[in-house]
């Protein structure tokens, strides 16, 4: 037969060391994956854009998780205020220019798939609007 000698005031010391080593872990891993996402998302942004500057890149920033309770804790990645232009240019609409001139900014679809071509020539608004005059 085995005897086990268990000492209790350590096994106590190692429970607490393990519940601050899983906060810090899970901390650890949710920081990871929103700097990974940033990452994704710059990434995604080069190749569907044509950028002139930084500005779009600089406000996509990650909001670190904190030590907090597990239950609590949470980091996100998303783009400031500043650039809310990003979503006219994926869904695609019509802005008002300062000179009060109404611009169509056309998404990805209009450019039949491609990031870097304009509007393909069929899709130009003359042709679709002569088209809809023909059917009225």
């Amino acid at each position: 037969m085995y005897e086990i000698k268990v000492n209790t005031s350590k096994l106590k010391f190692g429970f607490a060391n393990i519940k601050k080593a899983a906060e810090i872990s899970i901390k650890n891993t949710l920081n990871t994956v929103a700097f990974l996402s940033r990452k994704n998302a710059l990434q995604n942004i080069n190749n569907d854009f044509n950028l002139r500057n930084n500005l779009t890149k600089k406000n996509i920033q990650v909001e670190k998780a904190e030590n907090t309770s597990i239950s609590n804790m949470f980091s996100s990645v998303g783009a400031r205020d500043k650039i809310s232009y990003m979503a006219l240019h994926e869904e695609g609409g019509i802005k008002k220019s300062k000179t009060g001139n109404n611009i169509l900014i056309a998404q990805t679809a209009a450019r039949n798939g491609s990031n870097s071509n304009l509007v393909s020539k069929e899709l130009y608004y003359h042709k679709i609007n002569r088209f809809i005059s023909f059917f009225r």
